[in-house]
């Protein structure tokens, strides 16, 4: 006699309890999004990229329908849930950052600095903030800094021996604080495997970008940009950044004043010094410690920055104000032009010149 089991089933029921099993409860593949709020955030900085990952699910959905996977947020504080935002804007945190536990991407957004002081003082005040990510990174968590939170990122040591960018009004601060970081201060973001960075305010939109080109696709960045009327980016960050910057101390502010009244001429170091009462060896020694540079690199800047003003206000032709900010000819000026700011100074003054929209 043969002896026949029907194991249907049993099998039925393994099968039942495997697929109960997936679909009891969802699994994501798509690594969470963790927003990293304290006091005096840019509230910009933190709306914006949830604006950018909203826009991004309702693709997703729209494509792929509703039970397609999404990406995932939360607004993390550190210490307590209510965040208010350098504006006085109020953000409700989901989570404190002690609660986390999925590793996923950490966006650390931008804080209102106002001063080379003032970060100092934010960066001493978090320093056990910057060992804790380190801790999370070293855990399989990944970091995106944008602006003034890269100053953050850079603290934790992370960024050594990598390429990085950050706000271009202090670029001075980060490159004496870390020299071992290679600084590239025209690029608006800069990625590598799990750490993505990038520069002043509002390039947190390129850096949200990037996050959802890595955890959904560049098919979605695409849709993204052309939903939201967002321009394929130049990334650099070069046009807009400003290449001197305004000194409190007494000797720079009659230097500066003395030099930017004699732009036109050729000015000869020996000539600048005496204006100045001081040795050449002093008026060199003076502006390489308050801009980093040596004179005739200050000149240069200064005399480009002058350029970029009466490109964006008047209707100088370029010949006229290539006279008036001391060089020889037009094609030299050019020349340095670009090296600055990655534009001719006809592309400058069409995107720039308030009469010229």
């Amino acid at each position: 006699m043969t002896l026949i089991i029907d194991l249907t089933p049993a099998l039925n029921s393994v099968k039942f309890d495997i697929i109960a099993t997936i679909y009891a409860k969802p699994v994501f593949m798509i690594p969470p999004i963790y927003l990293l709020a304290d006091d005096q955030v840019s509230a910009s900085s933190i709306a914006g990229p949830v604006d950018v990952f909203h826009v991004a699910n309702l693709l997703i959905k729209n494509i792929n329908g509703n039970e397609a996977e999404q990406l995932r947020w939360q607004i993390i504080g550190l210490n307590k849930k209510q965040i208010t935002s350098a504006s006085g804007m109020v953000f409700k945190a989901d989570a404190l950052l002690k609660q986390i536990k999925q590793p996923g991407w950490i966006f650390l957004p931008g804080i209102i600095i106002e001063s080379e002081p003032e970060m100092q003082v934010y960066l001493q005040q978090n320093q056990p903030l910057a060992e804790e990510l380190k801790q999370l990174f070293k855990q399989g968590f990944s970091m995106t800094a944008n602006c003034t939170g890269t100053f953050l990122l850079a603290e934790t040591g992370l960024l050594n021996g990598l390429s990085t960018t950050t706000a271009w009004w202090l670029e001075n601060l980060f490159q004496k604080r870390y020299p071992e970081i290679d600084l590239d201060i025209d690029s608006l973001i800069i990625e590598h495997d799990r750490i993505i960075c990038s520069g002043t305010a509002t390039a947190y939109t390129e850096q949200a970008l990037s996050l959802v080109k890595k955890l959904l696709g560049g098919k979605y960045e695409h849709l993204c940009r052309k939903y939201m009327l967002m321009e394929n980016s130049h990334n650099t960050q070069a046009p807009y950044k400003r290449l001197t910057h305004t000194h409190q101390d007494p000797f720079m502010q009659m230097a500066n004043r003395y030099l930017l009244e004699h732009l036109h001429k050729e000015l000869r170091m020996q000539e600048v010094a005496n204006a100045l009462a001081v040795s050449n060896r002093t008026l060199i020694r003076r502006i390489k410690h308050f801009t980093g540079d040596s004179p005739v690199q200050h000149i240069q800047k200064l005399r480009i920055e002058r350029s970029k003003y009466l490109l964006e206000t008047s209707s100088l032709l370029v010949d006229e104000i290539t006279e008036r900010v001391g060089y020889k000819n037009s094609s030299t000026f050019g020349q340095v032009f670009k090296r600055f700011t990655n534009l001719t100074p006809a592309q400058y003054r069409q995107k720039f010149c308030i009469h010229a929209h």
